[in-house]
């Protein structure tokens, strides 16, 4: 009896001299040798090749032996490449059914090689892959195959939960993602449940927001019991878990602006039967949960429905078992929008004041009614009701800073922010950067006030002082008035001490803004200069000024100097590879590769001894240290970098496009380069650089109409989003024309990439030889 090994190769050189039967996989299996008393496998010596086999093969006993034919016409490698895969994929069947599975799976392994995109290639090398127990390679190959069946929302669920066991979130979000959103899901059912909340809960986890909301638009239906068909055990296992609960949703939702469906949530949470999961009924989060409801009714454009909602807050807030404070000053904003919305404009300081008498101890509610005071032009007022206020409350004071800033009011304006910054008040940068925008109030504070506060150091309690001379920095800095922001800065660093770095960078770095860098050189030589730099207390930051100090360095075009600060701050921190990065980076600014290749291969070296070989910062300087290798010729130790980097970022887009487009420059590894590179596409679909790599792959594979989509794809986007490049895009769109015949089009690509390459900022000589020749013009 032969080998199975023998009668696959039998079966493989028929498909290859007779590609009819690869056209039809149950003809093809019919067509294979049957068993027979052949000698032993082990008189039979080496398998023959394809062609040894085909030359064998007879129809009957007294016929010659079979020849190949002369075809008709050639096959194109893409076709050849079908047609091998078919022969592979069959005869791994063929060892399959002969108890084989290794052998099989080296079969399927070469028909994917030749086939990446056939879906039955790749559930046979799944299958036999977790039945060998090789279990990466079946998670790997599951992949592909969920990316050519993105609807099979089962597959992708499995993929998630092996990512998720493998301790890659992210991974598994993407698949539930796929899962979540497949037609084919069911509409409802426990399935649909656990695929949708996984989905949402690791989305929010991830900071995945968008994500996260659509998750939870599509469990609110199953939650409701508007679908129907959800037992009640799923049903009240999502109400009850936080992370799924209608007020969770509701949030979530609301966030991205999808209101209507927030709207939805806020109203089952206040809807469910007090104490039951889910509910916020009699809850310290009922009174937040019913200014919410409002807010986003309001955004859905239903104001009268939220002022019936605020209505009810109202009602009843003084029998809610939390604070009503922060409802009733939120609810007074809500007021507000709704009655514009209604344009009952007339009605918002009536029904605030109204509102203010109920609750006449609400801070929040006062700054409220004193904003619409001022909207209404009644700054007077308003000053006057904030005023009583900062006594008992000083978080009034930021308020009072808006209301005098509108009424013109500079040196009061500048002691109301002042005091509110002191007090470590949020959104006081937000007030000094609409003083900043009006020049004309601007320039008042300026004239108004002097760059150094009169108050002694000593006597500057609560730091107001420092303040308002920090504050009216900005000021002069917005107006390039470089002296005086030295001269409040250089005061403020005075009188607290402590706080010195901080305001030695903030003045390094408004020196720089302004143009006035040797001037930021002198202090960042000063600061330098201090013994604080290394007190533990004040936080070691002699590294972080002698970063600081390079920078400076290098914009003034001092590379050595630039490299020498950044040796200093290396030998503080020995093991830590930034420094030696930034030095590359100062290297090759200046034009020196050489240099930059050799700070890049240190930074490698401590990069390589620090967990997941240094990271982002090790990541970027492989890929770099690549490309400059690569563009100087050493391909091979390139190509080896970007392979160390996929070990280590196996799911990194930038490292699947950047070794995919390598591979296929050079015209190796093409099926493997297509896929690497179409992951970073489906994980970046507007990135042109990668829908570049895809059409030159595709165009390198003979795929030559399959590459036009991506091909001008990337064009536009460049000249979209107002990217120079090098020329390579338009030079790959010239190739893909030629390749279709159109010498016109091809010669305009062709002219538009040397167009660009001669004005890049690095020119590419090798790519403008190229696009010369193509263009007749050496």
């Amino acid at each position: 009896m032969p080998t199975a090994r023998f009668a696959a190769a039998l079966l493989a050189a028929a498909l290859l001299f007779f590609p009819s039967l690869a056209s039809n996989p149950l003809l093809a299996q019919d067509a294979a040798p049957e068993p027979s008393d052949a000698p032993p496998a082990a008189t039979l010596g080496e398998p023959p090749s394809p062609a040894e086999a085909a030359a064998g093969l007879t129809t009957g006993p007294a016929d010659d032996p079979a020849a190949p034919v002369e075809p008709l016409a050639v096959r194109s490698e893409a076709e050849d490449d079908r047609v091998e895969a078919t022969a592979r994929f069959l005869a791994g069947q063929f060892l399959l059914r002969d108890g084989d599975p290794e052998a099989a799976l080296e079969e399927f392994l070469a028909a994917r090689e030749r086939d990446p995109d056939s879906a039955e290639v790749l559930r046979s090398v799944v299958a036999v892959a977790f039945e060998l127990g090789r279990n990466d390679l079946g998670s790997e190959v599951a992949a592909e195959l969920s990316d050519r069946i993105p609807n099979d929302w089962q597959l992708a669920r499995t993929l998630a939960r092996l990512k998720l066991g493998a301790g890659d979130a992210a991974g598994a979000q993407a698949y539930l993602k796929r899962a979540a959103l497949s037609p084919d899901l069911p509409t409802v059912g426990p399935e649909t449940a656990e695929v949708l909340r996984g989905f949402a809960v690791l989305s929010a986890g991830l900071q995945q927001i968008e994500d996260a909301a659509e998750a939870y638009a599509r469990l609110l239906p199953l939650m409701s019991g508007a679908e129907g068909g959800l037992d009640f055990r799923t049903r009240t296992a999502l109400l009850s878990d936080e992370r799924t609960a209608p007020l969770t949703a509701a949030r979530i939702l609301s966030g991205v602006g999808r209101h209507a469906e927030a709207a939805e949530a806020f109203r089952l949470a206040l809807s469910l039967e007090s104490g039951s999961p889910g509910s916020v009924l009699g809850t310290p989060e009922e009174p937040a949960a019913r200014v919410q409801l409002a807010t986003v009714l309001t955004a859905a454009g239903q104001p009268a429905e939220a002022l019936e909602e605020l209505d009810r807050l109202l009602e009843g807030a003084a029998g809610t078992p939390a604070d009503p404070a922060p409802a009733v000053a939120a609810a007074a904003l809500v007021i507000q929008r709704a009655l514009r919305d209604l344009d009952r404009e007339s009605e918002i300081v009536g029904r605030l004041a109204s509102l203010r008498d109920r609750f006449p101890e609400n801070a929040g509610l006062a700054v409220n009614l004193a904003a619409a005071r001022a909207d209404a032009g009644d700054l007077e007022v308003a000053e006057e009701e904030l005023t009583a206020w900062v006594e008992k409350e000083p978080a009034v004071w930021l308020a009072l800073a808006g209301v005098r800033r509108l009424r013109s009011d500079a040196t009061g304006w500048l002691e109301a922010l002042a005091r509110a910054q002191a007090l470590s008040q949020s959104d006081t940068d937000a007030e000094t950067i609409r003083a900043a925008r009006n020049k004309e109030f601007r320039d008042a504070v300026l004239d108004a006030v002097p760059a150094v506060d009169p108050t002694p150091v000593d006597e500057d309690d609560g730091g107001i002082a420092r303040a308002k001379e920090m504050t009216r920095a900005q000021l002069a800095a917005v107006a390039k008035r470089a002296d005086e922001v030295e001269a409040g800065l250089r005061s403020a660093l005075a009188r607290d001490r402590a706080q010195r770095f901080d305001v030695y960078l903030t003045l390094i770095s408004v020196l720089s803004d302004l143009d006035a860098n040797d001037r930021a050189a002198a202090v960042a030589d000063e600061a330098l200069e201090d013994e604080g730099l290394d007190d533990a207390e004040l936080g070691e930051r002699r590294t972080e000024f002698l970063t600081v100090r390079a920078a400076l360095h290098q914009q003034a075009g001092n590379a050595d100097a630039a490299v020498a600060a950044l040796r200093a701050a290396e030998a503080l921190a020995p093991n830590n590879p930034f420094f030696a990065y930034q030095a590359a980076i100062a290297r090759l600014v200046d034009g020196d590769r050489p240099a930059a290749e050799q700070e890049l291969e240190r930074t490698l070296t401590l990069a390589d001894q620090l967990p997941n070989a240094g990271g982002d910062l090790g990541k970027q300087a492989r890929q770099l240290l690549s490309s400059l290798l690569v563009q100087r010729g050493e391909v091979e130790r390139g190509e080896a970098l970007l392979v160390r980097q996929l070990q280590l970022t196996p799911d990194d887009p930038g490292t699947l496009n950047d070794l995919g487009y390598l591979w296929a420059d050079r015209g190796v590894n093409l099926p493997r380069a297509e896929r690497m590179i179409r992951i970073a596409v489906a994980a970046e679909p507007e990135n042109a650089a990668y829908l570049d790599s895809l059409g030159w792959v595709l165009l390198k594979r003979g795929k030559a109409k399959e590459a036009q989509a991506p091909l001008e794809k990337a064009a536009r986007l460049q000249v979209e989003q107002g990217q120079g490049g090098d020329g390579t895009i338009w030079s790959h769109l010239g190739d893909l024309w030629a390749a279709l015949g159109d010498t016109q089009q091809a010669r305009d690509a062709w002219g538009a990439a040397l167009q660009r390459a001669n004005t890049a900022e690095v020119k590419d000589e090798a790519m403008i030889r190229s696009l010369k020749r193509k263009l007749g013009r050496e």
